[in-house]
Parts: structure tokens; sequence; C-alpha cells
């Protein structure tokens, strides 16, 4: 919601384009210009109650408050290091004047100075974009101010980008031809000699998600600052980000490979569903890139976006938790994956517990796993599964609560 509010005012407050072409300049004019013109804003705001309304006599005395706090300074330390030499006292200021756990009012202290100018930022912005709306003659001047500027910054042949780009190419082809066989392997479902699962899923990825950044920053500096005629992107840049682009897909689709074969092995959790997600968002902007390439009227910023906020929705709003160990215990019932990682159920009870009535009830289940169930089921009895409010409901905790009755049914 904030991401679409800030795209629908930064619109308005901008060029006035919807165009990925004045996408950048807009979104840097709204995070750094408009708040720098209302800067004051925050601060006016969290001062106008102390100098109007019902609490004009609170902003009136709060100088001679803070100046008798200040004089007070003092005089208190030196009580303060008088008395301490009482372990009781100095205990009951200690539980007075912590602020959790451990104490940690120095840190709390820390965090509200940072959020001052933070908030006030955010403030300001806000305010500089819903109070005014540029007027089209201002649009207009700074869709010419912007043109010049991407004027100024096409300074590269396109002979120097291309060969800018060959030495990487290069490289990833020579890299590709030496990791044939791990890549076969990937590929084909089986676990090459010398490695384990694990680190096998986990060599190279976050190697992959440098050179996937390092690929995307050359095509976009490419693209961006390459000379062009007719301001039409020469074959040249074009050419450079399909390549670019295929060999980033290669080790993407190796690395997910790799994931898939280590959740054929052990199943699904949530860093391995999301990092998942993760790389097939990556994938999805390069092939967005390569289509480009050949249809010029695609919108790269506002379809990635939108791609990416589903991939991020999609997780957020629907059963992924439950969806995770209903994988897993059906894996499990067939007889595909070895054993349930009983101990991870503590962190989703509501999203666990139908996978684990499923277990139970089916004819796999060994009395070792009915005895980790039925313990399970017993201590989340008294969890807040057993809440009927209404504000607790949802459909994961109803059908956890089916589940739950339907194991103690049974164990009894």
């Amino acid at each position: 919601l904030c991401l679409i509010l800030f795209l629908y005012f930064q619109r308005s407050n901008g060029t006035g384009k919807a165009e990925a072409q004045y996408l950048f300049f807009d979104a840097a004019r709204v995070i750094y210009r408009v708040p720098a013109s209302s800067g004051a804003s925050g601060i006016g705001a969290m001062l106008y109650p102390l100098k109007n309304g019902r609490f004009r006599s609170v902003g009136v005395n709060l100088k001679y408050i803070l100046l008798g706090l200040v004089a007070a300074l003092i005089p208190t330390a030196i009580v303060l290091s008088d008395l301490s030499f009482d372990s009781k006292f100095t205990s009951l200021l200690d539980e007075i004047f912590s602020f959790g756990e451990d104490g940690r009012l120095f840190s709390y202290a820390i965090s509200a100075l940072i959020a001052l100018p933070v908030s006030c930022y955010f403030f300001s912005m806000a305010i500089g974009i819903a109070d005014k709306e540029t007027i089209d003659r201002e649009k207009e001047k700074l869709r010419e101010s912007y043109d010049a500027s991407k004027a100024k910054l096409r300074i590269i042949p396109s002979l120097s980008i291309l060969t800018a780009a060959l030495p990487l190419v290069f490289l990833y082809v020579v890299f590709f031809i030496s990791q044939i066989e791990e890549y076969t392997s990937a590929f084909t479902g089986v676990l090459p000699e010398g490695f384990i699962y694990s680190d096998y899923a986990r060599s190279g990825f976050f190697e992959l998600c440098r050179v996937a950044a390092l690929n995307a920053i050359v095509i976009l500096v490419s693209s961006v600052c390459a000379r062009r005629k007719n301001d039409r992107t020469s074959i040249t840049v074009k050419l450079v980000a399909i390549i670019l682009s295929l060999c980033s897909l290669v080790l993407i689709a190796t690395a997910l490979s790799k994931m898939l074969l280590y959740i054929n092995a052990y199943g699904m959790t949530e860093k391995r569903v999301y990092v998942s997600l993760f790389m097939i968002l990556m994938a999805l902007g390069f092939i967005l890139c390569i289509a480009a390439q050949f249809i010029p009227r695609i919108k790269m910023t506002w379809v990635s976006i939108t791609l990416a906020l589903l991939l991020l929705l999609i997780p957020a709003f629907s059963n992924t938790d439950g969806m995770i160990y209903s994988y897993n215990a059906q894996r499990y019932i067939d007889g595909t994956l070895d054993s349930f990682d009983y101990g991870t159920v503590w962190a989703h009870p509501d999203a666990a517990l139908p996978a684990l009535a499923r277990i139970y009830e089916s004819e796999q289940a060994t009395p070792e796993d009915k005895k980790n169930i039925e313990g399970a089921a017993k201590i989340m009895k008294f969890n807040r599964l057993t809440e009927d409010k209404i504000y607790y409901f949802n459909l994961q905790r109803y059908n956890a609560k089916k589940a739950l009755v339907e194991i103690l049914d049974s164990a009894n």
C-alpha cells in the first residue's frame, strides 16, 4: 500500500508521466528534494501542541521545567553517590529505571534519538508530496530538465560497451565449461561425489547474487549511458544485455536446480522456499530484460515492481507454513522422505497441526511418530489455540483446533 501511494504521489508531484524513463528522476526528487523543502514540517508538528490549543500552558512552562531539571542534576548526583552504599537501595533503583530484562536504557535512548529525525523525514515527505500537486508548466520544465540530464549521460560509445562486456562473457564461458559436471549433476538430480546436500545447495548462491547484481548494473549502465542515434538503443547494447541476461539465467537455473535437489532430499523449510522464490524473481527480471530488447514498449520498471509485489504478497497472504508442513508430511507418508522434522513444529503450531494429524492417522506412522505427535498435541493444547475470543479466529487456527481434537481423541 505504501509503495502504491508513493508511486501515485510521485507521479502527481513529478513529471506527471508513468513511463519508466522518468521514474528514477521523479523518485529521487520525492526522496531528496521534497523532504528538504518541507524539512521543518515534522518539527513544527511535534511542537504545535505546545504552542497552540489546550497544551499551550504546558509549552509555556516547559522551559522552566527543563531549567529545574538541569539545576537538580548536581545535587541529585551527590545524593545518589552518598546513598549508593546500601545494596537494597541500589537494587530498587535498578528495578525502577530498568527497561526490559537487560535494563537497556541506553539502547532505548539511542533508538529514540534515531527515531526522531527519521520520523521527521517521512512526515516531511508525506506533507511535501500531498500538499501541493505540480502544475503542468512545472512538469514540462522537469521533463525537459530530465531529458537534458539523460542526454549528458549518454557519452559511452557502443564499441566500448561491447569491449567491456567481452571479458565478462569469456569468464562465464570458461566457468560454465569448468563446472559442466556439477551442472549436469544438478539438472539430473544426482549429488556430485564429495558433496553433502546442504553444502551443494549453498555453494555459489551468494556468489550468484553478486554476479547477477553486477550483470544487472552493467546492463543498466550500458542502456543508460550508451550513445544513441535518433534516440534508439543500438544493436550492440541490446546484444550485450541479451548475452549477460542469458549467462545470469544459466547461473540462476543451476542454483535453483541445486535447491530443488536439496528439497527433494530433506523437504521444504521457510528459508528454502523463500530463497527459491527470490531466485525465480531474479530469473523473471532477466527474462523481462531480454523481452524488452525485442519489445521496446515493455515498461520494465512497472512490470518488475508488479512481479516483486506478487512474489511478496503471495507467501505473505497464503498459508505458506501450512503448505510446507503439508508437503513434508505427504512426502513422509509416501515414503519419499526419510523423516519428519518434529523439532520445527513449535515455531508454527497452527500450521503444523493438520500435517501432524495426517501423519498420525496414516498407516506409515511408527510408534515413535505417534509418541512425538501426542506429546506435541498435549503441550499445544495449553497454548493460544485454546483461546475462543473472536479476534483470535482465522482459518488456519480453525483447522489446527480440529486437527488437535482429532489427535487427542485418537490418543485416548
